[in-house]
């Protein structure tokens, strides 16, 4: 397992990384990817999962997350704003260029990501896995169709389009705390049905900063007796306490 925490004032983020044990009896990598970018009190949040079926899953991952970087930053150095379909197309002809001569059909992959510019969040999400905000009672979750995925037509892949994409727009009151919780299906099949707004819930009003990492390498391991997929998960928790 892989477990990193980063703090930023209010902010801390965990992200944590469980290769299945599908993958390590045959001996091959993790296909989860995950990041965070960050540029003053603007960031990005990204996790991507690979398609088991795709011979270079991993590779389409790791080009996903770095795809999300590489539009943040430009984002970051632009003065005028983008509109959501225009940070959509640039996602996908990012993540074209990342995967540089490889074919795409061979590295299909999932993304979930959380864009923050300013006071508002960004949110986009293709394919399955969990992305859910909560703020003091507020709930956003992308939708997910596992029965679609299952055909490889809505993933990062070669004939993504951007109506294939999930966005929502989330404004933030910086008065107010809010949690961000991102993870791939290796996770998201192990949380109870219908509970997954609930648990994030619990971890912005129950879970300490300084609790967040244990609980969330608890909530891991828990789920590899259920999961023999990959596990990865990702959680921003603003509290304006710690202030």
């Amino acid at each position: 397992m892989i477990s990193k925490e980063e703090r930023y004032g209010n902010t801390v983020i965990v992200m944590i990384s469980d290769t299945g044990i599908g993958h390590r009896v045959h001996n091959t990598v993790n296909q989860d990817a995950i990041d965070f970018f960050m540029q003053d009190e603007d960031y990005a949040f990204v996790i991507s999962d690979g398609v088991g079926s795709c011979r270079l899953a991993d590779v389409g991952a790791k080009a996903a997350v770095k795809a999300v970087g590489e539009v943040f930053q430009n984002l970051e150095n632009e003065t005028e704003e983008s509109d959501m379909q225009d940070i959509i197309d640039r996602i996908i002809n990012e993540w074209f260029k990342q995967i540089r001569d490889e074919r795409p059909e061979e590295c299909c992959a999932t993304l979930k990501t959380v864009i923050k510019k300013k006071n508002k969040l960004m949110l986009f999400s293709i394919g399955d896995g969990l992305l859910i905000v909560t703020s003091e009672g507020m709930n956003v979750i992308a939708p997910s169709s596992d029965d679609l995925f299952a055909n490889q037509t809505i993933c990062l892949g070669p004939s993504v389009r951007k109506s294939d994409f999930w966005s929502h727009e989330f404004a933030l009151d910086t008065y107010v705390n809010y949690t961000v919780f991102l993870c791939s299906d290796g996770v998201g099949n192990g949380i109870q049905e219908g509970r997954e707004s609930e648990l994030v819930n619990e971890i912005e009003k129950d879970v300490s900063i300084d609790d967040l990492q244990g609980e969330l390498e608890g909530l891991v391991q828990s789920i590899a007796d259920v999961s023999i997929d990959d596990r990865t998960v990702g959680v921003i928790k603003y509290d304006r306490k710690n202030a």
